[in-house]
């Protein structure tokens, strides 16, 4: 008997949400997946929309099926069946996992094709889905750790968790310290089908453009000095600790917040507050100065990668989450909760501008290292590599 790696085709994918129409919710998924299908790969994609959110919310209602497309016209089938969501309480989170499962499994008998393995992105409601299918129907199953935070069912619900990581084929884990995270926790990971592989960047969509034609298509002053955020207006990643650093500058310094929340910024030199098309997100990049994001939880700052794909200098948080993908060559690492390091490394920028353009520099070309090309073919080799069969 010898192995052989398995030919990989169709791919299923399962997360908590997926752009529609010109929806930015979790479009990194959808670049992700975007870059398996233009490589030929099958997809469909198993993503349940809330009810709730719809009915309460205001959230669109999707069609159950969709065609989503890539940037090559390539077509994909992405599902939402419907299910319905509660508080996020403990006992009534439980609910929530109960019926995503449910519906995911409902989505998953409409797939009429074979399905050579399952990516399941994030731990909770897809990867327990995932493993669910595994155990009933056999499919292999991976997933993908990006999360900020993990919710107190991680430090409970211990057994089943365990469950998930020993019988999961592989894992993808987007930073160390995602993975000091689990250990931490007292998890036991086998580091054999473990891979590290921070997010990536589209570079056909982020890349250094012309700063004065730019501002010019934005009617942006072309002398102006722009901070630039890019996040949900919230607590964890900081939009009010920027716009209260902001204010004590006393600097001429403009800013762009893009995003949405809870918080509003009301710092009185503000070029533009809001959201944008993910499309139209390099422009306003590609017009700014310096990239700030004092956030207290990350992943793996997909808005730090695309902002260093267009030149712009980082400022953000010296925490552990960031070491994977910051370093002193282009970026001011801060203590996020201290409005004054905030201050201080923005006017630094500020007042030295040949620093300022050395390390935009450093930072083009320290994005060739995250490419959302490799990163996807990456996976696939990984995945293809843990997928190993006996044959003749």
């Amino acid at each position: 008997m010898k192995k052989r790696v398995v030919d990989i085709i169709n791919v299923l994918i399962i997360c908590k949400d997926f752009p529609y129409k010109n929806e930015n919710a979790f479009v990194f998924v959808k670049e992700l997946v975007d870059q398996w299908v233009d490589s030929g790969y099958d997809c469909s994609v198993l993503a349940p929309q809330s009810v709730t959110k719809v009915l309460f919310r205001g959230t669109p209602l999707k069609p159950l099926v969709h065609k989503a497309k890539t940037q090559q016209g390539k077509a994909y089938d992405v599902h939402s069946t419907k299910y319905l969501t509660f508080s996020n309480i403990p006992i009534l989170s439980r609910l929530n996992q109960f019926f995503f499962q449910r519906s995911v499994r409902k989505a998953y008998n409409q797939v009429n094709k074979h399905v050579d393995f399952i990516y399941a992105h994030f731990l909770f409601g897809p990867g327990q889905a995932a493993r669910r299918i595994h155990n009933k129907y056999g499919v292999p199953f991976f997933i993908a750790l990006g999360e900020s935070r993990f919710p107190q069912a991680f430090f409970r619900n211990k057994t089943s968790i365990q469950k998930i990581f020993d019988e999961a084929r592989g894992i993808i884990s987007v930073s160390n310290e995602i993975k000091s995270r689990i250990v931490d926790a007292k998890y036991k990971l086998d580091t054999d089908k473990l891979l590290i592989k921070p997010n990536g960047v589209n570079f056909r969509k982020f890349y250094p453009m012309n700063k004065h034609d730019v501002r010019q298509k934005l009617n942006i002053k072309p002398d102006s000095f722009i901070v630039i955020f890019v996040g949900e207006f919230s607590q964890r990643k900081g939009a009010e600790r920027l716009d209260n650093a902001l204010k004590e500058t006393f600097e001429d310094i403009k800013a762009i917040f893009i995003g949405k929340g809870p918080y509003q910024p009301t710092y009185d030199k503000i070029i533009y507050s809001g959201p944008v098309k993910h499309k139209n997100l390099p422009y306003y990049l590609n017009a700014s100065d310096v990239f700030v994001l004092p956030t207290i939880n990350e992943g793996s700052s997909n808005a730090i990668l695309e902002a260093m794909a267009c030149g712009l200098p980082i400022i953000s948080a010296d925490r552990d989450f960031n070491d994977d993908i910051l370093t002193e060559d282009y970026s001011i690492k801060i203590n996020p909760l201290n409005i004054k390091d905030i201050r201080d490394a923005i006017q630094k920028l500020y007042r030295n501008p040949i620093v300022t353009s050395n390390m935009a520099n450093s930072a083009i070309a320290s994005s060739s290292q995250f490419s959302l090309a490799k990163r996807a073919e990456s996976i696939i080799s990984f995945i293809k590599e843990k997928s190993i069969d006996c044959g003749s």
